[in-house]
Protein backbone atom coordinates (compact mmCIF):
# COMPACT_ATOMS: atom_id res chain seq x y z
CA UNK A 1 0.00 0.00 0.00
CA UNK A 2 3.05 2.33 0.25
CA UNK A 3 4.83 1.36 -2.58
CA UNK A 4 1.40 2.39 -4.64
CA UNK A 5 1.03 5.43 -2.31
CA UNK A 6 4.57 6.59 -3.43
CA UNK A 7 4.19 5.71 -6.53
CA UNK A 8 1.09 7.82 -7.59
CA UNK A 9 2.40 10.81 -5.47
CA UNK A 10 2.58 14.06 -7.14
CA UNK A 11 5.30 15.62 -4.99
CA UNK A 12 8.04 13.11 -3.61
CA UNK A 13 11.07 14.19 -1.48
CA UNK A 14 14.01 11.71 -1.07
CA UNK A 15 16.74 11.82 1.68
CA UNK A 16 19.88 9.33 0.74
CA UNK A 17 22.69 8.72 2.59
CA UNK A 18 24.23 6.91 5.63
CA UNK A 19 21.76 6.70 8.55
CA UNK A 20 23.83 8.87 11.17
CA UNK A 21 22.88 11.55 13.64
CA UNK A 22 25.42 13.83 11.68
CA UNK A 23 23.13 14.03 8.63
CA UNK A 24 20.49 15.69 10.69
CA UNK A 25 17.73 13.01 9.82
CA UNK A 26 15.82 14.63 12.14
CA UNK A 27 15.46 18.24 11.03
CA UNK A 28 13.88 16.84 7.93
CA UNK A 29 11.15 14.89 10.29
CA UNK A 30 10.32 18.18 12.09
CA UNK A 31 9.69 19.66 8.78
CA UNK A 32 7.28 17.10 7.53
CA UNK A 33 4.36 18.04 9.64
CA UNK A 34 4.50 21.80 8.17
CA UNK A 35 4.70 20.35 4.60
CA UNK A 36 1.78 17.64 5.01
CA UNK A 37 -0.47 20.83 5.98
CA UNK A 38 -0.38 22.44 2.76
CA UNK A 39 0.05 19.47 0.25
CA UNK A 40 -1.16 16.23 2.97
CA UNK A 41 -0.66 13.47 0.45
CA UNK A 42 3.47 14.38 0.07
CA UNK A 43 5.95 11.01 0.25
CA UNK A 44 9.22 11.12 2.06
CA UNK A 45 11.72 8.47 0.99
CA UNK A 46 14.30 7.83 3.20
CA UNK A 47 17.06 5.62 1.33
CA UNK A 48 20.57 4.43 3.25
CA UNK A 49 21.48 2.40 6.32
CA UNK A 50 23.07 2.88 9.51
CA UNK A 51 22.73 3.00 13.36
CA UNK A 52 20.35 6.31 13.45
CA UNK A 53 17.62 3.96 11.63
CA UNK A 54 15.51 3.11 15.22
CA UNK A 55 16.25 6.40 16.74
CA UNK A 56 14.45 8.21 13.45
CA UNK A 57 11.34 6.24 13.63
CA UNK A 58 11.09 6.51 17.31
CA UNK A 59 11.21 10.13 16.66
CA UNK A 60 8.55 9.23 13.71
CA UNK A 61 6.62 7.87 16.29
CA UNK A 62 6.66 10.47 18.87
CA UNK A 63 5.72 13.02 16.30
CA UNK A 64 2.60 11.09 15.08
CA UNK A 65 1.06 10.06 18.36
CA UNK A 66 1.97 14.06 19.30
CA UNK A 67 4.30 12.85 22.21
CA UNK A 68 7.04 15.13 21.97
CA UNK A 69 7.40 15.97 25.61
CA UNK A 70 7.72 12.38 26.17
CA UNK A 71 10.42 12.20 23.55
CA UNK A 72 12.52 15.16 25.48
CA UNK A 73 12.46 12.83 28.13
CA UNK A 74 13.58 9.74 26.13
CA UNK A 75 16.15 12.18 24.35
CA UNK A 76 17.24 13.48 28.43
CA UNK A 77 17.57 9.74 29.77
CA UNK A 78 18.61 7.85 26.86
CA UNK A 79 21.03 10.25 24.68
CA UNK A 80 23.01 7.59 24.27
CA UNK A 81 21.15 6.27 21.64
CA UNK A 82 20.85 9.07 19.89
CA UNK A 83 23.90 10.08 19.66
CA UNK A 84 26.73 7.94 19.99
CA UNK A 85 28.73 6.89 22.96
CA UNK A 86 29.66 10.73 24.65
CA UNK A 87 25.94 10.63 25.94
CA UNK A 88 25.53 13.97 24.54
CA UNK A 89 22.38 15.65 22.87
CA UNK A 90 21.66 15.58 18.88
CA UNK A 91 22.57 19.66 17.94
CA UNK A 92 19.51 21.71 18.25
CA UNK A 93 16.76 18.87 18.87
CA UNK A 94 16.18 20.70 22.03
CA UNK A 95 14.80 23.92 20.23
CA UNK A 96 13.55 21.97 18.07
CA UNK A 97 11.33 20.59 20.21
CA UNK A 98 10.78 23.50 22.36
CA UNK A 99 10.43 26.50 20.16
CA UNK A 100 7.88 24.17 17.77
CA UNK A 101 6.15 22.46 19.66
CA UNK A 102 2.91 24.44 20.22
CA UNK A 103 2.79 24.88 16.53
CA UNK A 104 3.64 21.06 15.48
CA UNK A 105 1.23 19.77 18.23
CA UNK A 106 -1.52 21.91 16.15
CA UNK A 107 -0.78 20.42 13.18
CA UNK A 108 -0.54 17.03 14.47
CA UNK A 109 -3.99 17.55 16.34
CA UNK A 110 -5.22 18.35 12.46
CA UNK A 111 -5.45 14.76 11.74
CA UNK A 112 -1.81 14.34 10.23
CA UNK A 113 0.16 11.13 10.94
CA UNK A 114 3.65 11.20 9.11
CA UNK A 115 3.60 7.58 9.62
CA UNK A 116 1.53 7.14 6.78
CA UNK A 117 3.41 9.47 4.95
CA UNK A 118 7.13 8.36 5.43
CA UNK A 119 9.08 4.87 3.85
CA UNK A 120 12.13 3.79 5.07
CA UNK A 121 13.84 1.55 2.07
CA UNK A 122 17.01 0.54 3.25
CA UNK A 123 20.42 0.64 1.20
CA UNK A 124 20.05 1.07 -2.36
CA UNK A 125 23.03 0.43 -4.96
CA UNK A 126 23.96 3.00 -7.17
CA UNK A 127 22.19 1.43 -10.43
CA UNK A 128 18.44 1.71 -8.61
CA UNK A 129 19.49 5.12 -7.37
CA UNK A 130 19.44 6.21 -10.79
CA UNK A 131 16.06 5.75 -11.98
CA UNK A 132 15.06 6.65 -8.18
CA UNK A 133 16.24 10.26 -7.90
CA UNK A 134 15.21 11.36 -11.38
CA UNK A 135 12.07 10.08 -9.83
CA UNK A 136 11.54 12.68 -6.87
CA UNK A 137 10.73 16.21 -6.64
CA UNK A 138 13.17 17.57 -4.24
CA UNK A 139 16.07 16.21 -1.94
CA UNK A 140 17.06 17.29 1.42
CA UNK A 141 20.24 17.32 2.49
CA UNK A 142 20.14 18.93 5.98
CA UNK A 143 23.13 17.68 7.63
CA UNK A 144 24.06 19.06 10.88
CA UNK A 145 27.92 18.56 11.07
CA UNK A 146 30.71 19.86 8.75
CA UNK A 147 31.14 18.24 5.26
CA UNK A 148 33.60 18.04 2.86
CA UNK A 149 31.49 18.18 -0.36
CA UNK A 150 27.88 17.94 -1.13
CA UNK A 151 27.80 15.15 -3.43
CA UNK A 152 24.15 14.26 -3.11
CA UNK A 153 22.80 17.50 -3.64
CA UNK A 154 25.13 17.30 -7.06
CA UNK A 155 23.89 13.91 -8.00
CA UNK A 156 20.27 15.01 -7.38
CA UNK A 157 20.72 18.78 -9.46
CA UNK A 158 21.82 16.42 -12.44
CA UNK A 159 18.97 14.78 -12.81
CA UNK A 160 17.20 17.79 -12.54
CA UNK A 161 15.77 17.50 -8.75
CA UNK A 162 15.98 20.14 -6.43
CA UNK A 163 18.08 20.71 -3.74
CA UNK A 164 17.37 21.89 -0.15
CA UNK A 165 20.88 21.73 2.06
CA UNK A 166 21.45 23.29 5.50
CA UNK A 167 23.74 26.29 4.80
CA UNK A 168 26.95 25.27 6.61
CA UNK A 169 30.14 24.08 5.31
CA UNK A 170 30.55 22.65 2.10
CA UNK A 171 27.24 22.95 1.45
CA UNK A 172 26.94 26.56 1.15
CA UNK A 173 29.16 26.84 -1.99
CA UNK A 174 26.38 24.99 -3.46
CA UNK A 175 23.50 26.42 -2.31
CA UNK A 176 24.93 29.87 -2.94
CA UNK A 177 24.92 28.54 -6.81
CA UNK A 178 21.42 27.74 -6.52
CA UNK A 179 20.56 30.62 -5.33
CA UNK A 180 22.43 32.77 -7.51
CA UNK A 181 21.58 30.51 -10.91
CA UNK A 182 17.72 30.20 -9.75
CA UNK A 183 17.12 34.30 -9.10
CA UNK A 184 15.06 34.54 -12.82
CA UNK A 185 12.87 32.03 -11.32
CA UNK A 186 9.95 33.62 -9.17
CA UNK A 187 11.00 31.24 -6.04
CA UNK A 188 11.47 32.15 -2.97
CA UNK A 189 14.38 30.62 -1.40
CA UNK A 190 15.61 31.03 2.32
CA UNK A 191 18.95 29.65 3.72
CA UNK A 192 18.65 26.98 6.32
CA UNK A 193 20.92 27.76 8.65
CA UNK A 194 21.96 25.69 11.87
CA UNK A 195 19.26 27.09 14.37
CA UNK A 196 15.68 26.69 16.10
CA UNK A 197 14.08 27.73 12.54
CA UNK A 198 15.95 25.01 10.14
CA UNK A 199 13.17 22.82 9.82
CA UNK A 200 10.90 25.71 9.39
CA UNK A 201 12.83 26.70 6.75
CA UNK A 202 13.21 23.41 5.30
CA UNK A 203 10.02 23.20 5.22
CA UNK A 204 9.36 26.44 3.60
CA UNK A 205 11.50 25.84 0.77
CA UNK A 206 9.81 22.56 -0.02
CA UNK A 207 6.20 23.70 -0.12
CA UNK A 208 7.41 26.91 -2.52
CA UNK A 209 8.97 24.81 -4.54
CA UNK A 210 5.89 22.24 -4.94
CA UNK A 211 3.72 25.42 -5.34
CA UNK A 212 6.48 27.22 -7.79
CA UNK A 213 6.85 23.54 -9.79
CA UNK A 214 2.98 23.43 -10.35
CA UNK A 215 3.01 26.69 -12.04
CA UNK A 216 5.99 25.56 -14.52
CA UNK A 217 4.56 22.59 -15.38
CA UNK A 218 0.85 24.33 -16.20
CA UNK A 219 3.00 26.90 -18.30
CA UNK A 220 5.62 23.83 -19.73
CA UNK A 221 8.73 25.46 -18.47
CA UNK A 222 9.31 22.82 -15.57
CA UNK A 223 11.82 21.16 -17.96
CA UNK A 224 13.60 24.66 -18.10
CA UNK A 225 13.81 24.79 -14.71
CA UNK A 226 15.37 21.72 -14.57
CA UNK A 227 18.03 21.99 -17.31
CA UNK A 228 19.20 24.91 -15.38
CA UNK A 229 20.16 22.76 -12.67
CA UNK A 230 21.64 20.50 -14.22
CA UNK A 231 23.55 23.30 -16.24
CA UNK A 232 24.79 24.50 -12.87
CA UNK A 233 26.51 20.78 -12.17
CA UNK A 234 28.10 20.51 -15.57
CA UNK A 235 29.33 24.55 -15.04
CA UNK A 236 30.99 23.68 -12.09
CA UNK A 237 31.50 19.86 -10.80
CA UNK A 238 31.77 18.02 -14.22
CA UNK A 239 35.41 16.89 -15.58
CA UNK A 240 35.19 19.68 -18.54
CA UNK A 241 33.93 22.34 -16.51
CA UNK A 242 36.20 21.95 -13.78
CA UNK A 243 38.94 21.92 -16.47
CA UNK A 244 37.51 25.09 -18.16
CA UNK A 245 38.20 26.65 -14.28
CA UNK A 246 41.57 25.94 -13.68
CA UNK A 247 42.45 26.93 -17.58
CA UNK A 248 40.74 30.39 -17.02
CA UNK A 249 42.89 30.53 -13.78
CA UNK A 250 45.83 30.04 -14.79
CA UNK A 251 45.21 32.42 -18.30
Amino acid sequence: EKIEKLKSAEFKVMFVGKYLWTKGIYLILFAIPRILKDYPNAQFVFVGFGPFREPAELIVNAISRNKLSDLKTILSEKAELFHGEDGANLPLIESLIDENQIELESIINSGIDIRNNITFTGIAAHKELVDLIPAMTSLIAPSVFPEAFGMVAIEAMACGVYPVLTYQSAFKEISDEVIDNLKDFDLNINKVFLDSHASENIASNIVNYFRYSKELEEKDSLLGFKEVLRDVVLRNYSWEGIAQKYLRTYS
